[in-house]
């Protein structure tokens, strides 16, 4: 009888030990290899439909967001149009990737030169915005340069690496320090994000959104301010 009960008593033990471990790591632990090929994502990424943009020809065809104990990783697999302009070709739609993490103080909405609002959270804040190629975060009431001096000519805190493919596809992928962005505690953290496809000059035009948000205009032209409803989420609910 004492065996058995010195047995039974070993493997709670064992089972109480190993379930510590486990809850001491963060809830991924998803390392990412920043060099914009998406294959080492695995089924952290979100496969957005590859039809449903309006206009059509600008498409987002993936997106993710995940995290490990050190950094935050991002990605994303675009298309769009190109406009020929006196400076080349550019192209007429760019991603702006929102970001919501636990545990920080968020900004309530994304707001232009002049102090309006353009793009806000349904129940969230914003973290990280990525717009029109460079990352910033949200410090002490504004959104400031992810680089060393919070300025664009200084050296970026993050790493950003992407590739073309032969069909026109562009594959982005971005990793940034936990501590350069407010994060303490990755056993905690949740993340979510969301990449939108935004151009036009005077009103906004939005062909797509990863994820759809269901409120989708089939001329892609908004009234702002645009309330996201829908995000990627890691860890998932």
């Amino acid at each position: 009888m004492r065996k058995v009960l010195f047995i039974a008593l070993s493997v709670l033990l064992v089972i109480f030990v190993t379930s510590c471990a486990l809850f001491e790591k963060p809830p991924l632990l998803k390392t990412i290899t920043v060099d914009g090929d998406l294959s080492d994502w695995g089924d952290y990424i979100y496969t957005d439909p590859s039809d449903d943009s309006k206009p059509s020809g600008n498409e987002i065809y993936k997106a993710g967001i995940i995290f490990d104990e050190k950094n935050l990783y991002i990605a994303g697999e675009i298309k769009t149009e190109v406009e020929d302009t006196v400076l080349g070709p550019i192209p007429k739609f760019l991603p702006t990737i929102l970001v919501d993490l636990s545990g920080t103080n968020g900004a309530s909405a994304l707001k232009d030169e002049n102090g309006k609002e353009t793009l806000k959270i349904e129940n969230g804040n914003i973290d990280l915005v990525f717009l029109f190629g460079f990352l910033s975060v949200y410090k002490e009431g504004e959104f400031v340069l992810l680089t060393d001096n919070g300025q664009i000519d200084g050296k970026p805190l993050y790493k950003i690496e992407s590739k073309t493919t032969d069909d026109g596809k562009t594959r982005f992928e971005i990793s940034v320090p936990l501590d350069k962005i407010g994060v303490t505690d990755p056993n905690t953290l949740k993340a979510r994000a969301v990449v939108i496809l935004v151009g036009g000059e005077q009103e906004p035009i939005i062909p797509d959104y990863a994820p759809n948000q269901g409120f989708e205009k089939a001329d892609g032209k908004y009234t702002l301010p645009i309330t996201i409803k829908k995000m990627i989420e890691n860890p998932k609910k």
